[in-house]
């Protein structure tokens, strides 16, 4: 039988329990989780959806929640305080959908300047967690191919024109018949003013009657294609002077027989073809004795059907002249390709600019180029060809019966920046000219980023300023900087130095300061990431509190008497501890009686008062000092020793001091 005394310790034992419990609980729910995808990709013109969880080990109090977007550096879309706001074109979930723990990112269009970085912050009470994830984009390629006729026994140029895809990397072919042709050749690919690319696959080669009907393909390749895109063609070809349907009608004309002589007639009239027709002729006849002589009438037919013949050649002759004439000033057909320059040319790195002109054409048009200065606002047309270009300049040409390409290779400097080039082709006889300008050459230099450092003169004192230097660059356009770190508080970034080289270019200097007081672990670990530029690489650093120099001992002082009061009131013991970074540390104090071997911690009581201290920041701002305190109320214990207990972050074992030592 039970005891009331019984049921009552076990009913203790059993409150105790889940106590425990619900502590236990309490604390593993305060730790926040965030977790995010490491990457997401998207089709451009279309949504995306940033996958973004967290966890706070229990329901999700809104007033303690708070959430931020960030792509890149800049502030996309946040949460905070019952407000739900963001920037144009992106969305956070509603409060409903937040308490369960989803704030992920909504992006209604995205474009190709969306691809990059994004990170994901949640903050809940004092904690703060942080996500990264990388957006990649997506943009289906087209084909357009001009339908042009092609003339038989002429040198003739296929092309197809792929635009609009993104990222660049594409594999295009020529097929005829559904076999990849060889010695087609593609342009470099050129970005579009909205991020996306073209190029252009040209394949060259002389076509013959026979080839009529042939089916030419462009096949594209890309990541944005579930499968291969292909457009067919149909090879035209006209019949150089005289097409196969004027052949054809020329040739049954002159088989009709003269209604005097229907017997003969026709096994005369045509001459190029006489032993054929003769022979179809003699198929067809029940005799086999020779054709007679022609007769006077026979004679005049074949010379006018001779003349018939000759006319309708240049007739046709004249048709295919019309038809190929398609530029005034010269007398063949011809195109000039458009002059394409990168859109950043990268400092010291050669580049090569390319213009053809296909077609039919003389073999004395020559090609040059020309330099136009950026301080030259308006570009003189048709002025006198000047071929000097500036010194490490090199021109090369390509020559075919159809195709004149020729090339410019130069390695841009800072004086090329804004400058554009002239490619014109040229007939010196006959005063003939067609020229293109490029676009301005925008030249640009990548930054070397410095590793993190730790300025020597802290100001204010009581944040630690993180430095990178981007040595190097152009133009003066500080390229966008994103800091982070895993600690519990963001710092805050000074606006970037900027200093003019002597070479022209450009020495940026970020400072990031970090409160002191925010540096409580030793594995903490402070980033920075430099973004170069759309579709750029990155260059990011990373700088641990250890490595850096940062983490200091404490120096922990004597035990001494600092107070006396009257007697039989009791005495005060202090510990000064100094030199010691960061200013967290823990203090506690231990009494051993005499004879035993286990000291007790002391707490206040009736019998003393502890006091720990406050650390506070030495005047360099480098390190903290504090001062700890132990009021005995009443005479300590004879014999007893008084124990002071320090520990810090850099310490393995806690540093003791006693008193009486």
């Amino acid at each position: 039988m039970v005891t009331v005394a019984g049921r009552t310790d076990a009913w203790a034992l059993c409150l105790g329990g889940l106590l425990l419990f619900l502590l236990v609980l309490g604390t593993a729910g305060s730790q926040l989780q965030v977790t995010t995808a490491p990457s997401s990709t998207a089709r451009v013109g279309s949504g995306a959806l940033l996958q973004c969880r967290f966890d706070v080990g229990g329901p999700v109090a809104l007033d303690s929640l708070w959430v931020t977007w960030y792509f890149w550096e800049e502030k996309v879309a946040w949460y905070e305080q019952g407000r739900n706001q963001a920037q144009p074109g992106a969305s956070l979930p509603s409060e409903k959908e937040l308490q369960s723990g989803d704030a992920s990112l909504s992006l209604a269009v995205v474009t190709v300047s969306d691809e990059g970085l994004y990170r994901c912050v949640v903050g809940y009470g004092a904690q703060q967690r942080q996500g990264n994830t990388t957006l990649h984009l997506l943009a289906a390629p087209t084909i357009s191919i001009p339908r042009e006729p092609a003339v038989a026994d002429v040198e003739t140029s296929l092309l197809c024109h792929v635009g609009g895809f993104f990222p660049k990397d594409v594999d295009v072919a020529w097929l005829r018949d559904g076999q990849v042709l060889e010695g087609f050749t593609r342009s470099s690919p050129q970005r579009n003013p909205d991020g996306t690319f073209n190029l252009t696959l040209n394949y060259t080669f002389i076509p013959a009657y026979s080839d009529a009907g042939s089916v030419f393909s462009c096949r594209v390749h890309h990541a944005a294609l579930r499968q291969s895109l292909q457009v067919d063609v149909p090879l035209v070809i006209l019949g150089g002077l005289t097409p196969r349907p004027a052949r054809n009608w020329l040739r049954g004309l002159l088989l009709m027989r003269a209604p005097q002589q229907q017997e003969v007639g026709s096994a005369y009239a045509p001459l190029a073809t006489g032993i054929q027709v003769a022979r179809n002729l003699a198929e067809n006849s029940s005799t086999t004795q020779p054709p007679p002589c022609p007769t006077v009438n026979n004679t005049t037919e074949i010379i006018l059907g001779v003349l018939l013949a000759v006319a309708l050649a240049a007739i046709a002759a004249i048709a295919v002249y019309f038809y190929m004439k398609r530029r005034t000033g010269w007398a063949v057909s011809y195109s000039v390709s458009e002059l394409q320059v990168p859109e950043k040319c990268l400092l010291g790195q050669e580049v090569t600019l390319c213009c053809s002109m296909e077609g039919t054409f003389s073999k004395h048009v020559a090609v040059t180029w020309e330099r136009i200065h950026s301080k030259e606002q308006e570009i003189p047309e048709h002025q006198p060809i000047s071929p000097a270009l500036p010194p490490g300049w090199r021109v090369t040409e390509k020559r075919t019966r159809t195709c004149l390409t020729s090339y410019l290779t130069f390695t841009p400097t800072l004086q090329d920046d804004g400058a554009r080039v002239r490619c014109i082709f040229y007939h010196e006889a006959k005063r003939i000219r067609e020229e293109r300008v490029s676009p301005e050459i925008r030249v640009w230099a990548r930054p070397q980023v410095s590793e993190i450092q730790v300025l020597p003169e802290w100001d204010p004192r009581d944040q630690v300023p993180f430095a990178v230097q981007l040595h190097n660059f152009y133009p003066r356009e500080v390229p966008p900087i994103q800091w982070g770190w895993d600690g519990a508080e963001n710092g805050e970034e000074d606006p970037a130095q900027i200093d003019k080289n002597a070479d022209g270019t450009f020495t940026a200097t970020s400072v990031w300061r970090v409160p002191s007081r925010s540096l409580t672990r030793p594995e903490l670990r402070v980033r920075v990431c430099v973004q170069h530029g759309p579709g750029k690489p990155l260059s990011e650093r990373e700088l641990s509190l250890r490595a850096v120099g940062l983490l200091r001992p404490p120096d922990v002082s004597e035990i001494s008497l600092t107070e006396s009061m009257a007697t039989g009131k009791g005495v005060t013991l202090s510990c000064r501890i100094a030199g010691h970074f960061p200013g967290e540390l823990s203090v506690t104090w231990l009494k051993r009686r005499k004879g035993e071997d286990t000291a007790v911690i002391l707490r206040d009581s009736a019998e003393c008062r502890v006091e720990p201290g406050t650390a506070v920041l030495a005047r360099d701002g480098k390190s903290f000092q504090q001062e700890t305190r132990l009021i005995l109320w009443t005479s300590r214990d004879k014999g007893a020793e008084y124990i002071c207990r320090v520990g810090h972050l850099t310490l393995e074992t806690c540093i003791e001091k006693s008193w009486p030592s």
